[in-house]
């Protein structure tokens, strides 16, 4: 009969000396440190992303409250500085309106003297508006939003008080408004518009406490 055999091969310490390496373990070292690397750029990336686009809405909407408080603002000073000269050009024209549509419009000096008061309250407070409006536009077209004083020689009664006192005067108010000035062409170097801004306030204020 037949013997069996069996046959065993076994490397030797040589064959596995150049054979047996630890490559394949430090390659998927490699491979899963890249990834987590990768993954955590990408999480930093993501949460700097959002920071930043947070940052940015904070921004949007401070800015948007800060155009809203300033508009605001705007507004309330306007009416304020135009509410006094349109008051007194809508009365002198209540005033004109009254004296041309009477029976015999303008038939004494009186009446015509009267209505030349009026027609200089008028001018005067639209004169106001129109530098004020002007002096506004002026100051939305700046880049750095300042307020631009404008000095230049004046004469402080026909450019100044004179006009002040026309928008002050109210024909049915109880107290008289007189203008002194000495002397009478007296100039100096003034904003005309900023100065008739404090007076008018200072005359409107006064006016309450008479």
């Amino acid at each position: 009969g037949y013997n069996s055999y069996t046959i065993r091969v076994y490397p030797t310490q040589d064959t596995l000396d150049v054979h047996q390496t630890n490559r394949p373990l430090i390659y998927t070292s490699l491979v899963a440190s890249i990834f987590v690397l990768a993954a955590v750029v990408f999480l930093a990336y993501d949460f700097c992303v959002q920071k930043r686009q947070q940052l940015m809405a904070s921004k949007a909407i401070e800015n948007a409250q800060k155009a809203a408080v300033a508009e605001r603002d705007l507004n309330e000073y306007i009416a304020h500085e135009v509410r006094n000269p349109l008051s007194a050009a809508l009365s002198a024209c209540s005033f004109v309106s009254s004296a041309v549509n009477e029976t015999q419009p303008l038939a004494d000096d009186q009446s015509k003297q009267l209505v030349r008061e009026d027609v200089q309250i008028i001018n005067s407070s639209l004169s106001f508006v129109n530098e004020l409006l002007r002096s506004l536009l002026d100051l939305h077209r700046a880049t750095d939003r300042q307020i631009k004083i404008r000095m230049r020689q004046t004469d402080l009664f026909e450019e100044v008080l004179k006009p002040v006192a026309s928008i002050l005067y109210r024909r049915d108010d109880k107290y008289q408004l007189i203008v002194e000035c000495c002397p009478r062409h007296l100039h100096v170097d003034t904003d005309v518009l900023r100065l008739k801004q404090v007076l008018l306030n200072l005359g409107r204020n006064a006016s309450k406490f008479v």
